[in-house]
């Protein structure tokens, strides 16, 4: 007498929108050869192919080109009619995206404290930076990070820092971005001194 037909994994993992997909639901235990099925399919996914039936196991392949969740059922029967039935649903996440798209401007000897954030894709963001040009001292822009990135310190020098973020989720969506800080020079008020003025006489 085998076990009872089962299917395997209980639950499908997410994908990024333009990132290959496989993934494969496997039927196991009961007696012969099992037949899968596939019905009740909501908002299938443009580019995400998944088969309407297969002989023990299905494979959902494909690339996905929009962002959504497809819902669907499998139904396994054995050569007996030993059967189960499992939900389905496959998350598309959409792109990888970084913000804010600029940095605003610094200045010199004020602490300095904005973050770059990686946001959708599918797991954590990896976060690098690269082709730094014009470096400002003081100025902290760190070379990696994991979904944030912070860049602090009190520049002691003016200019216009330069850089590029790259950040990439666990299944390999990627975006890169240029990005420039600028350290100003401090606010000077002038004149240093005023004039004198004798008493009933206009003072402009």
């Amino acid at each position: 007498v085998n076990p009872a037909v089962t299917l395997s994994p209980g639950t499908l993992a997410a994908d990024t929108i333009k990132i290959p997909y496989n993934q494969a639901i496997t039927a196991t235990g009961g007696t012969g050869a099992v037949a899968l099925v596939v019905s009740n399919v909501q908002s299938p996914i443009a580019g995400l192919n998944v088969p309407a039936n297969g002989t023990g196991t299905l494979n959902i392949t494909g690339t996905p080109t929009a962002a959504g969740t497809e819902t669907f059922t499998v139904t396994a029967t054995d050569t007996l009619g030993g059967t189960t039935q499992t939900n389905y649903s496959i998350t598309v996440n959409p792109a990888v995206t970084l913000s804010p798209g600029t940095l605003p401007a610094a200045a010199i000897h004020i602490p300095y404290n904005q973050s770059i954030t990686a946001n959708n894709g599918t797991g954590s963001k990896t976060l690098v930076v690269s082709n730094i040009q014009n470096p400002i001292a003081g100025l902290n822009v760190p070379t990696g990070a994991t979904n944030s990135l912070a860049i602090t310190g009190a520049p002691t020098a003016t200019g216009t820092e330069t850089f590029t973020v790259t950040a990439t989720d666990t299944l390999g969506g990627t975006i890169q971005a240029n990005y420039s800080i600028t350290v100003n020079s401090p606010i000077v008020l002038s004149p240093a001194t005023l004039p004198g003025d004798t008493i009933k006489i206009p003072y402009n």
